[in-house]
């Protein structure tokens, strides 16, 4: 039940809806590369040393430090809702702030939302995390939520 729990606030805590002058109000950015994969930006400020790449108005990389780890995400995949995107393939892994090397596995996750009856509320029905085991060979965890209403 905790891993449950786990995914769904994962999923829950990233689709808080603030507006970027409230988030980044304490922070200014600074362009450092563009390349085919989109445009690098480093941040200033309350968030120093984040960094973002953005690539036709959508966040496909993050590198951000908290609690004392850099957590790093590459989006390869995004579903549009029509009001925005959610990240729909994408890996995570979390890196030693001091040396940069691996403080974790690193997982690939697959997720599937759907529309609530033409809504505009989406809500995650799967999900697939894969890894890599001590033997070098790919596991999977899978997470399927069904029976999704409004009630």
């Amino acid at each position: 039940m905790k891993n449950i729990t786990s995914q769904l606030f994962e999923v829950a805590i990233h689709r808080v809806k603030r507006e970027f002058s409230e988030v980044h109000k304490n922070n200014n950015f600074k362009y450092l590369a563009e390349s085919d994969k989109g445009l690098l930006l480093q941040v200033y400020g309350k968030n120093d040393g984040d960094k973002y790449r953005v690539k036709e108005n959508k966040i496909n990389m993050v590198f951000r430090k908290i609690h004392g780890v850099i957590i790093e995400v590459f989006v390869e995949e995004f579903i549009d809702t029509g009001n925005g995107f959610l990240s729909k393939k994408y890996s995570s892994q979390q890196l030693n702030i001091e040396n940069m090397t691996p403080k974790s596995k690193k997982l690939e996750y697959e997720d599937n939302f759907i529309n609530l009856v033409n809504s505009n509320i989406w809500v995650l029905e799967s999900r697939i995390i894969k890894f890599l085991d001590e033997n070098n060979r790919t596991q999977n965890m899978k997470y399927f939520f069904k029976e999704l209403s409004l009630n």
